[in-house]
């Protein structure tokens, strides 16, 4: 069959079943809309090319016309999921009220200052994963944080540089350093404790750096017309877990640089028993 036509067939079956391209034939990602990806194995057939991209059932691949090697299903084949699984796990506002968690842990944003002096004149943060919010990343480099009541080693950094190092915390990581840190949103330091960041070359202090991040939740500007809110606005928001808990004054920020998401703390993650995949609901 021509790249042509495979390639229509792939389109076509988008978001069901889709090889990994660098692995394909070999493997394949079971994925689920937009409820995340499980791998699994696609046996071996003679033919196919790497960038087919898709495995079909008999009956899909009757209807598209597909080659024979198309003809496969997954080992342990994945069963859809029902319509009232989907409505549990909403992570769009196309089905509105529900919104993504994710689960900030410690870290810290630094200077470019900060990082010439803890890793080198001139050294650039080295990334290590994308995060969920666009430009943002995980650092390979890690820092520790100490003070005269105790320490946190292996503390992430996060990438871009910023204007001013911050170190934000869980009230729990905070108290075990001795510090009393206000609750403010991000970029906002205001009343923050001081801390020693160091590296394995060097130093540096980092005073009125520290903070619990305030709960708060990313849109698009699309996102907040379909959620019917607006920047900076405060937010009630029940979390759909084992154990529900309800946020209160959640603030809702919007730009069309963001993902939507809402971003909670460990300690708050605790307090409603989060698992990865819960979401949480948008009470006005």
């Amino acid at each position: 069959m021509e790249e042509q036509a495979i390639r229509k067939i792939v389109s076509q079956v988008v978001g069901e079943y889709v090889l990994k391209t660098e692995n394909a034939p070999t493997q394949i990602k079971h994925c689920p809309g937009q409820n995340g990806c499980m791998p699994a194995k696609l046996p071996k057939v003679d033919g196919a090319p790497a960038w087919a991209g898709l495995t079909l059932t008999p009956q899909q691949a009757a209807q598209m016309d597909a080659p024979a090697w198309a003809n496969v299903k997954m080992q342990g084949e994945v069963q859809p999921k029902s319509q009232a699984e989907q409505e549990s796990s909403i992570e769009s506002p196309s089905q509105p009220g529900k919104i993504p968690v994710e689960v900030s842990a410690r870290h810290v944003h630094l200077t470019q200052k900060d990082v010439d002096a803890l890793f080198g004149i001139g050294h650039q943060l080295t990334p290590k994963r994308e995060l969920s919010q666009p430009g943002q990343f995980l650092c390979e480099e890690r820092v520790t944080l100490i003070t005269g009541k105790g320490e946190i080693k292996n503390v992430a950094v996060l990438g871009p540089v910023r204007k001013s190092t911050q170190v934000e915390l869980s009230f729990t990581d905070a108290r075990g350093l001795g510090l009393a840190v206000p609750v403010r949103q991000s970029g906002d330091t205001e009343g923050g404790g001081d801390v020693y960041i160091f590296s394995d070359k060097d130093m540096v202090r980092a005073p009125g750096s520290v903070i619990v991040a305030k709960n708060h939740i990313h849109m698009t500007c699309k996102d907040a017309q379909a959620f019917g809110v607006k920047d900076n606005q405060s937010v009630r928001v029940k979390m759909n877990t084992s154990r529900p808990v309800t946020f209160e004054d959640v603030i809702v920020r919007v730009s069309d640089q963001f993902s939507l998401a809402m971003h909670i703390d460990f300690d708050e993650a605790n307090a409603c028993a989060f698992q990865t995949g819960n979401t949480g609901s948008l009470l006005l």
